[in-house]
């Protein structure tokens, strides 16, 4: 596994705390609980689960259909939903 080879790898240098912003499967919090459980050794791990993203990013899975079109007018204007109509 990879995973625990380079949490201790990463805790042998120095680093006692990190943190992964997106991981598939669950992998990191799996290694996370590994961790705190004592069954490996690592660093003290901030995990996400699944990779965060801005909407429409690649990073994106809120299941919308790819011909879902996403717009912010009015957003940065400050008319908001009055601005709208």
């Amino acid at each position: 596994m990879y995973g625990a080879k380079n949490a201790k790898n990463t805790l042998l240098a120095g680093f006692t705390t990190v943190r992964n912003v997106g991981a598939g499967n669950y992998s990191d919090v799996a290694l996370k609980q590994a961790i705190n459980q004592k069954a490996i050794i690592g660093p003290t791990l901030l995990v996400s689960g699944p990779a965060l993203g801005i909407t429409g990013g690649h990073c994106d899975s809120n299941t919308l259909p790819h011909d879902f079109e996403y717009s912010s007018d009015g957003v940065a204007d400050g008319l908001g939903i009055k601005g709208r109509r």
